[in-house]
């Protein structure tokens, strides 16, 4: 465990070194390399490069030392092109890590001699559009239209593409820069390598002094990362609804830890409840069949995904969610549990900054979205993992390292090379994750309550109602409305009519005609409405141009970046914990002394679902699936 505790950073802000921003352009997505070029921050002009292998050498040009290379972006896409060059030079001493955020590149780090070239991506740190970021940060040098998007091949002898090129890299150099500006002007740091990080070294700044948070033991922080489930996400319908309204909880996360605060001292054991104190409790449950809506989480051993059951069964949760599950009808019995001695509102003064910003400023101001991205993106750095998985190109191992596996034939890929690090940071305070996401659950859950347990569908921070619930809520004053305000609700669109089809998988035409879509796994180049609905009604797949993950392209070396890639809209059977009956009423998966077995299929091409039944209410259901 880490030998220091989490502090007030009181340093002075280190200046980043200076940055080259650059772009490749290839035929199509995936396509062969056409064109690249790059602009330095002390530049005018930008250099133009008419291979890979040039833009590597200039990386590695010596008058480049210190120089930090930017792409947009770049993580996912431009950096796959060097990976070929970068593998050719391995003879010559030079190695090459990637730098991951989940399973997402967000650059590369490339050593030769005592040289060292930091390749970053600065979608990491804005995750929108290039064309968005221009908008929002340098609306006066936006992105140029030379028709890519419409099947226009880009052509590196016509003047007006290159200067499409040109435009992005100014765009991209001014964005950045305002970008970096502002995080310093309002925050008093500089951004590190992604927008987590920045937010946590910018809410460091504001702790109290005398403030210290050590890792939690580590029996504790596994009891507690148990009960980090993530936001709420449900639904009751799959068939149309007329006359919907989706209503969002303001900043969610930041009002929460604004309002909430944070467990922390030392926890003790307990094997009883301990009223009124912060806890992580194992407990024995009991959800009533008759209750709207299942306010608890499970994580069954042998099932994907987080369910939601009704009846008996053990699960581990917060004190905030033992309290609210006995309010609404569900009996509770804790186990076991670990109780800390009090709550500490650590984030007050970090989220008073960030509303204060964009109260004061449009929303498409640069400090408004700047603030947004901060206050929204701090909570998840609590709970980040305690093993990552690093990838390095070299001739020889490190120590620590493996040879990686390619998948295709199972033989090892020849200089690259794995290995399993141990994330061991005084950020990491899972307990403080599961006890922010578990109070926005909470906070989403009552609002249901409050309407009767007649949303059709939940979404992280949304509700989605019929608009006659709506409306009766709102005259008798159950719900707190206010567009502003942290914390309340506010009408984020309406719908002639909506339909749920899956877990975050849903389609609404609004008023105007025009529609809103989301597909979860599918590109959102593909969604159409036509489409959309033939896959539900059909079961039909999409098929749409692509690229191999720079992870993946690690370990499959001459594999083409380009692929074409099949993915089947989602649907509410394929979804874990829920299933639907033939009228598209949605239930939960249902649970019963704890345990889990295998129920039936709903569909002939549909595997086992993981159901577990509970007496006669369980039976007539699974007879009308049948």
């Amino acid at each position: 465990m880490t030998r220091y505790p989490l502090t007030r950073d009181t340093g002075t802000p280190r200046k980043p070194r200076g940055f080259v921003y650059f772009d490749l352009e290839t035929e199509g997505l995936g396509g062969r390399f056409l064109d690249a070029a790059s602009l330095a921050d002390d530049e005018d002009e930008p250099t133009r490069y008419a291979s890979v292998a040039h833009l590597v050498d200039a990386m590695l040009d010596p008058h480049a030392r210190g120089k930090v290379w930017l792409a947009h972006n770049g993580g996912e896409y431009d950096d796959k092109y060097l990976l070929p060059e970068l593998r050719d030079r391995l003879p010559d001493g030079l190695t090459a890590s990637l730098n991951l955020q989940g399973e997402r590149c967000i650059g590369l780090t490339i050593r030769q001699g005592n040289r060292t070239v930091q390749v970053l991506d600065s979608f990491a740190l804005v995750p929108v559009s290039l064309d968005q970021f221009t908008a929002a940060y340098a609306p006066e040098v936006r992105k140029f239209d030379i028709g890519l998007s419409r099947g226009v091949i880009y052509d590196p002898t016509n003047p007006e593409h290159y200067a499409y090129l040109c435009r992005d890299l100014a765009g991209l150099k001014a964005a950045h820069a305002a970008f970096v500006g502002s995080v310093h002007e309002h925050f008093g740091v500089y951004p590190r390598r992604t927008t987590p990080a920045t937010a946590l070294a910018a809410w460091r700044r504001t702790l109290p002094e005398e403030f210290r948070a050590w890792r939690l033991r580590p029996e504790v922080e596994s009891f507690c990362r148990d009960a980090y489930y993530g936001g709420l996400v449900f639904l009751r319908r799959t068939t149309k609804v007329r006359g919907v309204v989706g209503i969002d909880v303001n900043s969610m996360y930041p009002s929460v830890m604004e309002r909430c605060g944070v467990p922390v001292g030392s926890p003790a054991y307990t094997r009883h409840e301990v009223p009124g104190a912060p806890a992580f409790y194992r407990c024995r449950v009991r959800v009533p069949p008759t209750l709207g809506q299942s306010p608890l989480p499970l994580r069954p051993e042998r099932a994907v995904g987080i369910c939601w059951p009704v009846g008996e069964f053990e699960t581990t949760i917060t004190s905030v969610e033992v309290d609210y599950a006995r309010r609404v009808g569900v009996a509770a019995r804790v186990i076991e549990g670990y109780v800390f001695p009090r709550v500490e509102h650590l984030f007050d003064d970090f989220v008073s900054t960030c509303k204060a910003l964009r109260h004061a400023y449009p929303r498409t101001s640069p400090q408004h979205q700047t603030a947004k991205l901060m206050q929204n993106s701090l909570y998840g750095k609590f709970g980040a993992r305690e093993h990552v998985t690093a990838y390095r190109l070299a001739i020889e191992p490190e120590s620590r390292e493996t040879p990686a596996i390619d998948p295709r034939t199972g033989m090892p890929v020849p200089d690259t090379w794995v290995s399993s690090e141990e994330l061991d940071e005084p950020y990491m305070q899972p307990h403080w994750a599961a006890w922010i996401t578990a109070n926005a659950r909470v906070h989403l859950l009552d609002a249901d309550r409050r309407l009767g347990f007649r949303a059709i569908a939940a979404d992280t921070d949304s509700l989605y109602v019929d608009y006659q619930t709506f409306r009766e809520a709102r005259a008798r004053g159950d719900l707190d409305l206010d567009d502003d305000r942290y914390g309340a609700f506010k009408v984020e669109e309406t719908f002639a009519w909506f339909r749920a089809i899956a877990p975050k998988t849903y389609i609404g035409r609004r008023p105007d005609g025009t529609y809103k879509l989301r597909a979860k796994g599918v590109s959102r180049r593909e969604q159409t409405p036509r489409d959309l609905m033939r896959a539900v009604h059909e079961k039909t797949t999409v098929s749409y141009d692509s690229t191999h993950s720079t992870r993946v392209l690690f370990t499959k070396p001459g594999a083409p970046i380009a692929v074409r890639r099949v993915r089947s809209y989602s649907q509410i059977a394929n979804a874990a914990g829920w299933w639907a009956d033939p009228a598209g009423n949605v239930w939960p998966v249902l649970a019963r002394d704890g345990t889990l077995s295998r129920g039936w299929s709903l569909t002939d091409s549909q595997e086992e679902r993981i159901l577990v039944v509970l007496g006669s209410d369980v039976e007539s259901r699974r007879g009308a699936a049948d």
